[in-house]
């Protein structure tokens, strides 16, 4: 009866989680703001530029970086729905309302593709008594994810969690124990959504197309409709997404972080290529089979020899050396997971811990139940997950989600399985507790020290990746704002002609944002130049900085000592322009603008 309650009225549902979710939500400190990450303020920065008329196909951002601005490599796909709902808003709020609201629920309405996915997933689960309980369990372990999970709370207009909910939805479809059709398509569109949103996920995109090759290749005949349904339903997004995405007159570039031609044409190549081979009668055996997959994987090896090389290194390793010493080394979602920084104080089993769980757990019941193909696939992304955490931590993100899919059923089997045994039975809260990654921060909060903001050897530029701590809570987050951006200074600001300001990376997303001026720094790899550029007069003595300054245009500093990254340039030089605006002297071709410095905050300005 709970099942076909919740089957028959999933819109219901998820209607009054949204306004759920919306009124828990809106008692927190962070709701109506932006969120607490530069990516998030660089993305409402996007928003407002298309709004105010810049073309869809234009993705620069002229306010940041060297003469001509910095091309971003994000998506317009998800510029245009957060646009769509100031849009919406507007018609009956005035307009900082109308886009204090529309940043507040975008995160929550892309948090309801999770509970879609769930109610697919035990829809189609094999055994039926358990689909309830499925839905109960997972409805509150998704529920206590996206309360407590960042990606998902309020102002949170970043790509990661669209991209999460599309990789949880291709995963879902995937895991099909039936291989219907109508999923596989699903996991298709979804797959080649990812892709469009950021090329970050192609590994585990690619385990999404292998495991449909290999499933066809055991399979055979069987499952060509679905195989055909998937290669459609990614062929179809990608394309979409390409023409959203790409200027007529940039059809033919080759990029190595966007969807581009070559990721284009090595996509509609493998994947239509798959669907002709899946529809062949002749291919009737799994020898034949294998033979075309192999035919089929050297035309598309072909393809990338031939489009785009250079995308098979990491573009990232291309950046200047100042930037890769001073910026990416800092940047801590870059970091291995074997780091110090993702050793210590527990991170390691925050990061890789859950997932871990998710794998072993998993690998314990498909034994013995008998292993499926879906048990491959998901044992075969648990992984792959593992594997890039090894690498970077961003993709512990992945992990967190995926792992929670797959343990959803372990709960539910645990509970049923336990109360037949025992009405008694309470071991089931151990496996709740243990499938809800946000206890898992608990170990980390405990183990880290909390200690002062002096930091000496450390930049805060991405510190989002992590747990949340009482260092990195949105009201601290605020009140560092407040402290480097006062009133006083964005009021002074605003009535100055445009200027190019030099501040540490995470400052100019900032300034953007509250002003009409533009940063020469930026946390964005496409911003290499402008990096470079600021790292190098940071570096430098104050009067070689203030010649490579005018020849910037670059007017104004701003300097303030809650910003660990000067930390930084400090310590590599310690009679650069970073020290001496640590020790707040400059020679007298700076002058202080003493009206908006304060004691946290100096601006100097240059003749």
């Amino acid at each position: 009866m709970l099942n076909r309650y919740y089957t028959l009225n999933i819109w219901a549902v998820l209607t009054l989680i949204f306004f759920g979710l919306l009124a828990i939500f809106s008692f927190s400190s962070g709701f109506g703001k932006i969120g607490v990450d530069n990516d998030d303020v660089m993305r409402l920065v996007q928003v407002r530029d298309l709004l105010a008329g810049q073309n869809l196909h234009d993705h620069a951002q002229y306010r940041l970086g060297g003469e001509g601005g910095t091309i971003m490599h994000w998506s317009r796909l998800i510029d245009l729905p957060i646009a769509g709902l100031i849009i919406f808003f507007d018609l009956f709020l005035p307009r900082d309302m109308a886009e204090s609201l529309a940043i507040s629920v975008w995160p929550i309405i892309t948090g309801l593709g999770l509970i879609m996915g769930l109610h697919w997933l035990q829809k189609d689960y094999p055994r039926e008594t358990l689909r309830p309980f499925i839905w109960g369990f997972g409805t509150l372990i998704l529920l206590l994810f996206l309360i407590t999970f960042y990606r998902f709370s309020p102002g949170r207009l970043d790509h990661h969690n669209v991209q999460l909910v599309a990789l949880a939805l291709a995963y879902v479809g995937l895991s099909d124990p039936a291989f219907k059709a109508r999923r596989f398509a699903l996991a298709g569109v979804m797959t080649g959504l990812s892709l469009a949103i950021g090329t970050e996920a192609l590994p585990f995109l690619v385990v999404n197309c292998a495991y449909v090759a290999v499933l066809w290749a055991y399979k055979g005949a069987e499952l060509s409709r679905s195989v055909t349904a998937f290669a459609l339903g990614f062929t179809v997004m990608i394309i979409t997404a390409f023409l959203i995405d790409t200027a007529p007159v940039n059809y033919g570039q080759v990029q190595c972080d966007i969807l581009a031609i070559n990721y284009l044409a090595l996509g509609v190549a493998g994947s239509l290529g798959l669907a002709v081979l899946s529809q062949f009668k002749a291919l009737d055996t799994l020898i034949k089979r294998i033979a075309g997959l192999a035919a089929l994987g050297v035309m598309c090896a072909i393809i990338i020899l031939i489009t785009g090389p250079e995308c098979l290194s990491n573009p990232l390793g291309e950046l200047p050396l100042n930037a890769q010493k001073y910026w990416l080394d800092y940047v801590e979602e870059a970091q291995p997971l074997f780091s110090k920084r993702g050793l210590e104080h527990g991170h390691f089993l925050y990061y890789a811990g859950f997932l871990s769980l998710a794998f072993f757990v998993s690998l314990w019941r498909y034994k013995s139940q008998g292993f499926k193909p879906a048990h491959f696939y998901g044992l075969a992304m648990c992984g792959a997950i593992l594997l890039m955490v090894c690498y970077q931590l961003r993709y512990a993100s992945f992990g967190f989600i995926i792992g929670t899919f797959m343990l959803i059923p372990w709960v539910s089997e645990r509970f049923l399985d336990g109360k037949a045994k025992s009405k008694d039975s309470v071991t089931y809260i151990f496996a709740l507790a243990l499938s809800c990654v946000s206890l898992w921060q608990i170990p980390v909060v405990l183990l880290t020290p909390d200690e002062p903001e002096a930091v000496t050897n450390a930049a805060k530029i991405d510190t989002q990746n992590t747990a949340v701590t009482p260092k990195n809570t949105a009201e601290n987050i605020d009140e560092d704002i407040n402290i480097c951006f006062p009133d006083s200074l964005i009021e002074y600001l605003n009535k100055q002609p445009q200027l190019t300001i030099l501040a540490e990376p995470n400052m100019s997303a900032e300034i953007l944002q509250f002003t009409h001026h533009r940063g020469l720094n930026g946390n964005y790899h496409r911003n290499a130049k402008g990096i470079d550029a600021a790292v190098t007069m940071f570096l430098s003595p104050p009067r070689s900085a203030a010649a490579m300054m005018k020849a910037q245009n670059i007017g104004l500093i701003i300097y303030c000592d809650d910003r660990p990254a000067y930390n930084v340039y400090v310590s590599a030089a310690k009679d650069g322009l970073a020290a001496q605006l640590k020790e707040g002297r400059l020679p007298a071709s700076f002058t202080k603008v003493d009206a908006v410095s304060d004691d946290h905050v100096t601006v100097w300005r240059l003749p």
